[in-house]
This record gives structure tokens, sequence and C-alpha cells, in this order.
């Protein structure tokens, strides 16, 4: 049945249509973080904070251009001692870093040192007779370490994930990021529509919500009563039981004094009601909306 004028024209004359005037407001955050090095989770899991370091030392001959601002074939000798953390801020999604091998300063791209597991000068991968016994890297979700021993040069490093953006912590930044106060109601018209709203995504890598709230009017009928029922109706995503909620107005008899049968905006109007996002993904809507005027309840739509 069409929501926006249901019914017969002698049930509409009888029992006339409420209009609604609504407003909502909305917030969607997404996880920020560090993936898994391997097996990532189902669902995936991020990480806020990764730590690493690496140490090393040796030399070489037939460095590359630029191996401690020398030329292609001086000697790179030196160490390299690496600490640092990055850490994302979950409500901005910022990302910042630091690492002693720049004296404390921030990394720009906020990424990890721990890959320079290398003799000062990157010789290992210029100089021919630069040469590994062993060279290893070992990974677990959250944990990455490695190991190389070469001639005159041997390397270590390690890096570690910590931190985990919990899906019960996305929720709290989501709702957090709501609008701290509602916009007015719109134009009284028709039905509404959806009411509120939730959606967790299947990755858990983000999360939605929406809340409205909502009047209704209506026109002085001739009986002289008018009465409200209808339900806010609760259908989750994917099936599953639909729940109804009864809600219900009744018209005291007082005539607004600037009442106006073609203006909805000085028709009597039901106090204004709000409606909170569902506690699981789904949407709630008006349903079973039913006016009884004097003559007999008309259902308007269900």
């Amino acid at each position: 049945m069409d929501r926006d004028y249901p019914g017969t024209c002698s049930s509409c004359c009888e029992c006339p249509l409420p209009a609604f005037a609504y407003v909502s407001r909305a917030a969607t955050k997404t996880k920020v973080g560090f993936s898994e090095f391997v097996n990532p989770s189902t669902p995936p899991k991020y990480y806020l904070t990764e730590t690493w370091s690496s140490d090393g030392g040796g030399g070489c001959t037939g460095g590359i251009a630029g191996c401690i601002g020398g030329a292609v074939g001086d000697p790179c000798n030196g160490t390299v001692s690496t600490a640092g953390t990055a850490t994302f801020d979950r409500l901005t999604g910022a990302c910042t870093g630091y690492d002693t091998q720049n004296g404390g300063a921030r990394v720009e791209a906020c990424g990890p040192y721990y890959f320079f597991t290398y003799c000062y000068g990157n010789c290992y991968i210029t100089d021919a007779a630069f040469t590994c016994s062993s060279d290893t890297e070992t990974y677990t979700q959250t944990t990455y370490s490695s190991s190389s021993t070469c001639t005159g040069c041997s390397a270590t490093a390690s890096m570690t994930l910590s931190n985990e953006y919990t899906t019960a912590q996305l929720e709290t930044d989501t709702l957090a990021r709501l609008p701290t106060t509602w916009g007015p109601l719109s134009a009284f018209g028709g039905y509404p529509g959806d009411l509120a709203s939730t959606e967790l995504s299947s990755n858990e890598a983000s999360y939605s919500v929406m809340d409205s709230k909502y009047q209704l009017a209506h026109q002085i009928p001739p009986g002289g009563t008018y009465e409200l029922t209808w339900v806010t109706r609760f259908t989750p995503d994917g099936g599953g039981a639909v729940v109804n909620t009864p809600q219900s107005y009744t018209w005291d008899g007082t005539i607004p004094g600037n009442y106006n049968q073609s203006d909805p905006t000085t028709w009597p109007k039901s106090p204004v009601f709000e409606v909170d996002h569902p506690s699981s993904n789904g949407t709630i809507t008006l349903a079973n909306l039913t006016v009884n005027c004097g003559a007999g309840p008309t259902t308007l739509f269900s």
C-alpha cells in the first residue's frame, strides 16, 4: 500500500493522513593501524603501535655512491643501531613515528626501520665479495625478527605490533563522532523511511550508525477525537526475527489558535519521538500505523 497516500478516499476523509517531520544524525568510522605480518586473523586485526630495533656493523669495499658521503668503490665501514616506535591515533587516523637513527626526529612515512638489517651503506647488495653465511627471517602475526651473518658484518632486527584496535573501541569511537546537537526537523510531509540503523562491516573494519527524531501532525477530524498507534520495527540484516515496539499518541482535543487545515505546521502535533540505532546490524522503521478518529480505526500502512 502507498505509504504517502494509503487507504481509500472515504477512509482518508474520515481519518486524515498524519504528516511526518524528522531529522537524523549519523556517524561512520574505519579502523586504522598496522596489519598482521602473516596469517591474518579472521576478521583481520589492526594494531596501533609498532616498535622496532636493529643493530649491526662491519666493513666492506665497493660501496655504492653516497655510502657515508663517499663515492662508488669507497670503503663502507660503520655501525647501525636504530630503535623506534610508530603509533596511530585512533580518532584522527594520524600516524607518528620516531627513530633514534634520525636523532629522534619524526619519521615522515611513519614506517618501520626494521628492514634495514644491513652493514652500513648496503654493501651486501653491491659488493660481490660480500657474502653471507646465514640470513634468516622469522614472522608471527605480530612479531618480526631477522639475523644476518656476513663477511665482516653481522646484523639483527626485530619488530613488534601491539595495542590492537578492537571492534569495541571502533564502536566507541564511532559513537563519539555523532553530532552532539540535532538539526531542525524537516518540513512536514510523507513517511520518513528508515529512522535508525547500525552496520558493522563483515570484516569489522568499519562501523556506521544513524539515529533519528520524528514528530506527527494531524488534521482535526470531524469526530473530535484522534488516536494514533504504530510500532517502531527493527528488521535485522541477513534475516532473523523482526521486533516491533508499540507506540501511540492520543490528541487531547486542544485546537491550535492558528489552525489552518491546509497548513500542516499549524496542525495538532505529537511529542517528538527519538529512535536510537539498534545494538546489532539492521534498520528501524515505522510500521502498522493505525488512525482512529471516531469512525473506527483505519490502518494506513503495515
